[in-house]
């Protein structure tokens, strides 16, 4: 007599977990590196500290709260709110602005690092 094993609650547990984890490594870089986008070009473009550091916190919140609603919406059987939609749409749009300004202002500097704090141009 062969005898099958039941499917219940706990099966594809590890698989589940290996995804969870993986898109959190994945959410946890992408955070930082947004982070530090948006602080960089902040700050560079003359806001005060506080400021620069705090807006990363603000645009990428705009994503977690829309992607939130989105969930929720889903899990009530609802069509997703157009503003968690905007939500998401603004933040990672805000999030790629700030990528290309940083890009835009690392090429704007001399070769070498001269004109960046901390970093001393060498010879050769």
């Amino acid at each position: 007599m062969t005898t099958t094993r039941e499917r219940g609650p706990r099966a594809g547990l590890g698989t589940r977990v290996a995804a969870r984890g993986a898109a959190a490594v994945v959410a946890i870089v992408a955070g930082a590196a947004s982070f530090e986008h948006i602080a960089s070009v902040a700050i560079g473009a003359g806001e005060r500290t506080w400021v620069g550091y705090s807006l990363p916190f603000a645009i990428d919140g705009l994503i977690v709260v829309g992607v939130a609603a989105l969930l929720e919406d889903q899990r009530q059987d609802r069509h997703g709110r157009l503003s968690a939609r905007l939500a998401i749409l603004v933040g990672v749009t805000a999030t790629l602005a700030a990528k290309r300004g940083q890009r835009a202002a690392e090429l704007d500097r001399p070769a070498g690092g001269a004109g960046r704090p901390g970093v001393v141009p060498t010879g050769g």
